[in-house]
């Protein structure tokens, strides 16, 4: 590329590499707040002035992090992300030296808190780029952001095809994502909703019963995070019997008390989701009422030794032989004979 033709952009390439798929990173990594927003002017006056088709993808902008701020209806609770749970995505950041997989966001006009960007899918890389430049001092690393300008129904349906194949994505924050979209959107139209997600109509149901599960259903878990689909599967019938809704909630009662004393000892919960469900199941379960044993009788040898054990249950007969009476094999099977004949 002629350095020659870019005019005043010619000043940018001094500290500007581009890769093969026009990706701009810095040559060095700038530290004060004033470079750092001249490299990131740099940056993106580059994508913007070879709009002409030398360079691809020029919605694709590096940003400051600070002047972003999460959609509304974002789905992911970003207040729930910590280094701890995105320490993969932070550690492949720092590695490289750039995030390379662009969020999605939006522009914003007049914010009010003097945001410029809203970000539709890409909370954890918010979160970790954050993290780098603030914790670690990484200020060469920037947010990376795909500039759509889209409307609200649109802006759901782009966050959920980003964030759908997502495991960090939990059943729960999905379902309340879909349950609020249903009414906004689709004017309860559960079918019509499915038909523009691509899902069956099914699946889409089971999203909205999770959903729909109390508060002190989802208080006895540690997180929300950790409330799965096939709860909702398995807690839904107890919640709508009269009869049993009452124990169930008392129970889950319970079990949020726990939690908060665990969380107060320092303990990440009392009891994870699995063990919460199972607590919450064995509250209507009706008791075992014990079974009266089998009879069981002793048959011996004349010289006194056992020859085996014979029980009478409502199905089988079970004899049980001793090892060391296998030589009496003749004795054991004439008294057995009378045993059964009897």
């Amino acid at each position: 590329m002629n350095k020659k033709r870019l005019g005043a952009l010619g000043a940018a390439f001094e500290n500007l590499d581009i890769d093969s798929d026009a990706e701009v990173k810095p040559k060095t990594a700038p530290r004060s707040p004033s470079t750092d927003m001249n490299v990131l002017q740099q940056r993106n006056a580059l994508a913007d002035g070879l709009a002409d088709g030398r360079v691809k993808n020029t919605s694709q902008k590096y940003v400051l992090p600070a002047h972003c701020k999460m959609w509304r209806r974002h789905n992911r609770n970003y207040n729930l992300l910590t280094p701890e749970n995105c320490s993969e995505l932070i550690d492949d950041i720092r590695a490289k030296g750039a995030q390379h997989t662009p969020a999605i966001a939006r522009p914003l006009k007049n914010d009010p808190d003097g945001f410029q960007y809203e970000i539709l899918a890409g909370a954890r890389r918010h979160f970790a780029v954050s993290y780098l430049r603030e914790e670690e001092g990484r200020k060469d690393i920037f947010y990376l952001v795909e500039v759509r300008r889209v409307e609200d129904d649109e802006a759901f349906l782009i966050s959920d095809a980003e964030n759908r194949g997502r495991k960090d994505i939990s059943d729960y924050e999905r379902a309340i994502d879909y349950a609020s979209a249903l009414s906004e959107f689709y004017n309860d139209n559960v079918k019509g909703m499915a038909e523009k997600l691509g899902v069956k109509r099914t699946s889409l149901t089971h999203y909205l019963n999770l959903a729909k599960l109390p508060a002190e259903i989802v208080d006895a878990f540690a997180l929300p995070t950790d409330i799965a689909l096939r709860n909702a599967t398995k807690l839904s019938p107890l919640l709508n019997n009269t009869d049993t809704r009452s124990i169930v909630l008392a129970r889950a009662a319970e079990l949020k008390e726990m939690q908060a004393n665990a969380r107060d000892l320092g303990q990440v919960a009392a009891f994870e989701g699995p063990q919460v469900v199972k607590e919450l199941l064995a509250s209507v379960e009706k008791p075992k009422v014990p079974t009266k044993s089998a009879a069981t009788k002793s048959v011996s040898s004349e010289d006194g030794s056992l020859l085996f054990e014979i029980e009478n249950g409502r199905k089988f007969v079970t004899v049980r032989i001793p090892v060391g009476t296998r030589k009496k094999g003749s004795e054991i099977a004439k008294a057995l004979k009378k045993e059964l004949a009897g």
